[in-house]
């Protein structure tokens, strides 16, 4: 068996002396990056993908971080880890982008819908980051962001003559998934975020996205109907008591004659 040279006897002593410290947000990062690098050369498929990077971000201090990429090879020195995923604009110009799978989503992802509509659909895409950033700006169109039950969503965007909404509850405790910021401004468009079972889903996709404005106007339809039903009601009321009226007025000229 061959012995191990100082250098490495050096190296491991010093990782186990570091094994107890607290693991930084910036050492996570650059852990699920080369998860992200390994998943890209075919080394680990997706499945163990996911389950490495959930222990990543679970991981407390530098001795749990270690064995998660112990059998992946060592990034080349001078070379940083590729930026996970394309960090391409997704534009959509008087058209309609949809971007859904398993893909690899960029820290930072850019999203303009200029009388167009752009899907951008995070349930089955993996998250190389546990935080990443959406600009969405939607200018005469509409951005849905359709994300998993236990994202936490923070939209800290504006509109100006346009609309936010998020449609669906969350599920899961607040620490035990992705987190995704929506920035970005609509202006006479919709910024829309989406989560649900997949019945909600489908029922959405069948009224044609717009869950909230259907819902909406089959209220107004349905309180228009009621208030004709009551002032149908009111009318015949009326036109009984008039009937029972002329009833009496001729009853009282017969008992005259």
């Amino acid at each position: 068996m061959s012995e191990r040279s100082p250098r490495q006897s050096h190296e491991s002593d010093g990782a186990a002396d570091d094994a107890h410290l607290r693991v930084s947000d910036d050492e996570r990062d650059h852990t699920a990056a080369l998860l992200g690098d390994a998943l890209a050369a075919g080394r680990i498929d997706v499945g163990e993908h996911a389950e490495r990077l959930e222990a990543v971000y679970a991981a407390r201090t530098r001795g749990e971080l270690v064995p998660i990429t112990a059998d992946l090879p060592a990034l080349t020195p001078g070379v940083s880890p590729a930026a996970p995923g394309d960090s391409a604009p997704i534009e959509a110009l008087f058209a309609k982008v949809r971007r859904s799978g398993p893909w690899p989503v960029p820290p930072y992802t850019v999203a303009r819908a200029r009388f167009g509509a752009i899907v951008i659909d995070l349930r089955q895409a993996m998250f190389t980051r546990r935080e990443v950033v959406i600009e969405a700006g939607s200018f005469f169109g509409k951005v849905e962001i359709l994300v998993p039950d236990n994202a936490n969503v923070y939209d800290t965007g504006s509109a100006l003559f346009g609309k936010r909404s998020q449609v669906g509850s969350r599920e899961g405790r607040e620490d035990d998934g992705p987190v995704v910021r929506i920035t970005g401004r609509s202006v006479f468009g919709h910024v829309r975020v989406m989560r649900g079972s997949k019945w909600a889903w489908w029922i959405g996709h069948q009224m044609g996205g717009h869950v909230e404005e259907r819902m909406e106007h089959m209220t107004r339809h349905m309180e228009a109907r009621m208030e004709h039903m009551s002032r149908h009601m009111e009318r015949m009321g009326n036109l009984g008591r008039h009937m029972d009226g002329r009833r009496g007025r001729g009853t009282g000229r017969d008992r005259d004659a």
